[in-house]
Order: C-alpha cells, then structure tokens, then sequence
C-alpha cells in the first residue's frame, strides 16, 4: 500500500525526463531525474533497480521546496521516509525497519497534530490502525492480528463525535459489538458469542494449520474439517424508532428482521444456536441453509 502511495507521487510529475542506465551484478540500474519545462526546477529523481524502486527517491514542489524522500531497498521502505506539505510542514513519515518487513505509518495535520497512526507488515496492514477527522473527532479505531484479521476493538465515529459501530473482535469473529441507527442515533442491534467456543474455534483452526504446514502424524482426522460457528450468549434488534424487534437471552430467544419497513423474517435460537429461520437470505446475501417457508415445516 504505501508503496503505491510512493510511485503515485512520482508519477504525476510531468516535464523533460533524463536517465543513466547502468549494468552490474545485480541487474540494471537507473537513475532518471525528471525537470520542469517551464521554471527549470527538478520535479523528481528516482532510482530503479530491474525496474523497480531502489535506494532514494525524490520529489519537489513546483515551488521547489521538498515534498518526499523514499529509501527503499529490495522494492521495500526501508529506516525512514518523509512527506512534507508545500508550507514545509512534516505531513507523513514513514518509519521501517531496516529490512522493510515492518513500517508505522504516522500522518499529521498542518499544525503538527498526529492525525493517524497505522503498522503494516510484509505489506499488509497489522496492528493497532486509528485517525481523526479535522475537527480532532476519532475517525476509527482498528486492532488486527498477525494475521491481518480483526482483533480487539473496532470503531467507527462519524464527524460529529457519535459511534457509528464498535465492535471487538477475536481473530476474525465477533466476540461483542453494538450498531447505531446514524440518522436518529437509536441503538439498531447489539450481539454477544460465547467467548469459549470462539477460543476453541481459534485453537483448533491453529492444529489445523500446523497440521497442513508440517504434515504432524495423527492429524488425519483434522482435513477437510471446518470450525463450528460461536454459539450465541446475547443478541437484541431494535427498529429506527426504538422498539424492540426481539431478543436472544443466555441463547434462547428469537428476532424479527425488517428490510424497508416489511417483515424479512425470523430467526429462532436455542442454547446459542441458530434452529430455525425464516429469513431466506443471510446478511452477506448467500442463500439461507436453515431457511424454511412460512407455515411449513
């Protein structure tokens, strides 16, 4: 991701281009250097390495101040980069270790202020991830594993300060969470799953793991295997106005669910499991394996 952000900034520069090629162990190494027609400045200057980045990148304001310096190494960040805005004020650093494994993002506003704050590993997000609106509101809040699934809490605000969602995650499941309506600012539904089955969903998914990367003796019995879903402890809809369209309580209960102001259907729970429903589709939209016509068994 941000080395797109790197070859974004180059390449928007536009002007006479000059290159010096050369050749060595390694492949072929170029340095081009890209002037501005009409002042003369420099507008960038990179260096590729079998045609990607490698070692300093540069790139100016038409003004001439500084807007970036990229160090890579093997197509990677590496130790640290800086964006500058055109007033001379640090608006990005990125800062990576010295084989680009691993950077943190820091984004700032014009007075200095952090604006956000986000890690990325091998490439991919990782880590702790938040940022502000202008106004120094919290924008978002998300915690991912070494995995890159969400892990911890995971908010959204909108710009006047109020939760859109805030959820906390256990690698990739939701362990509780609680949605708001954004126009009226009624709760819409909260949910619970049971946090020993989620454990042992995440433990048997890691055997599973082990079993496929070094091919353990005994771990026959695991292929083909998939996790069971948590079973549910607490759950309860309301609609826009706050009436209440049901609940689940210690995993019994049932819920009706709406869709522009006309019954959708219901789902049934008994100890935390899902035992019937007449909601023909899923909230990802994939057709319902539990659904069953009103009024037939």
């Amino acid at each position: 991701m941000i080395v797109q952000i790197a070859i974004l900034v180059l390449s928007q520069m536009s002007g006479s281009v000059k290159c010096d090629t050369s050749l060595s162990d390694s492949g072929k190494m170029e340095s081009c250097s890209v002037i501005n027609d009409s002042t003369g400045r420099l507008e960038s200057q990179s260096n590729t390495l079998n045609g990607l980045p490698e070692g300093k990148q540069l790139a100016w304001y038409s003004s001439g101040k500084l807007m970036c310096e990229y160090h890579y190494k093997h197509n990677k960040f590496v130790d640290t980069s800086k964006c500058y805005t055109e007033t001379g004020e640090i608006g990005n650093v990125f800062a990576c270790s010295p084989d680009g494994d691993s950077c943190t993002i820091t984004n700032y506003f014009d007075d200095g202020a952090i604006r956000g704050v986000s890690h990325t590993k091998n490439g991919e997000n990782s880590g702790r991830r938040w940022s502000k609106y202008p106004n120094r509101k919290w924008l978002e809040i998300h915690e991912l594993d070494e995995l890159g699934l969400a892990h911890g809490l995971n908010a959204n605000w909108d710009s006047l300060g109020q939760t859109i969602d805030s959820v906390i995650y256990f690698h990739g499941r939701i362990l509780r969470g609680w949605w708001w309506y954004p126009d009226t600012r009624q709760i819409d539904h909260r949910w619970s799953n049971d946090s020993n089955d989620l454990a042992a969903i995440y433990l048997q998914a890691q055997i599973k793991l082990m079993c496929i990367l070094f091919s353990k003796v005994g771990c026959d019995s695991m292929n083909g295997t998939t996790p069971k879903a948590p079973r549910v402890r607490e759950a309860a809809w309301f609609g826009p106005d706050g009436k209440s369209w049901g609940q689940v309580v210690n995993g019994n209960g049932a819920i009706r669910f709406y869709e522009e102001g006309k019954l959708d259907g219901t789902e049934t729970y008994k100890a935390g499991v899902l035992v019937k429903t007449t909601r023909k589709y899923l909230d990802d939209g994939s057709l319902n394996p539990l659904y069953k016509k009103k009024g037939k068994r």
